[in-house]
């Protein structure tokens, strides 16, 4: 299933990331410019990347 995030905010952020770990949904974060778009997507980036430094994720499922 593909999901459509608006607004790549903290919110907006958080939203795109609970979908995009969870299996069987691909997830489009767009917002109104896309250096916005893609610091949601680094913000996600960076959150993922401390749940595997505290090993409350693994770096294979970050990847995927």
């Amino acid at each position: 299933m593909k999901v459509g995030v608006i607004g790549a905010g903290t919110m907006g952020s958080g939203i795109a990331q609970a979908f995009a770990v969870t299996e069987g949904y691909e997830v489009v974060l767009c917002d109104i410019k896309e250096s916005f778009a893609e610091g949601g997507k680094n913000k996600i980036q960076a959150n993922l990347e401390k749940l595997v430094a505290k090993g409350k994720m693994e770096a294979a499922a970050k990847d995927a």
